[in-house]
């Protein structure tokens, strides 16, 4: 169950253009492109865990939810920065 309300629906769009962002990085590189598709798959599914269980936003704990899909996200724009720093030695 995805909540609908304003702050998140501003949070999904956030979380969208993180996906643009991810799959134009995953586009432009041939050299890490499975990699790459792969550390974006785990993350995904790692959010769909997140996100789908109605007991997650129950009793205060849509921040946490936040939090750790926010922690996902930051895990895979360092994984495709190292990715890239390893692919211009």
């Amino acid at each position: 169950m995805l909540p609908t309300d304003t702050e998140f629906i501003s949070l999904y769009l956030i979380y969208a253009l993180f996906y643009c962002w991810a799959l134009y990085n995953i586009s432009k590189t041939p050299k890490n492109r499975f990699k790459k598709i792969l550390v974006l798959v785990v993350v995904l599914i790692l959010n769909l865990f997140l996100f789908i269980p109605k007991s997650n936003f129950q009793y205060g704990s849509s921040l946490a939810v936040l939090f750790y899909s926010f922690g996902l996200y930051v895990v895979q724009v360092l994984a495709f920065v190292l990715m890239d720093r390893e692919r211009n030695k």
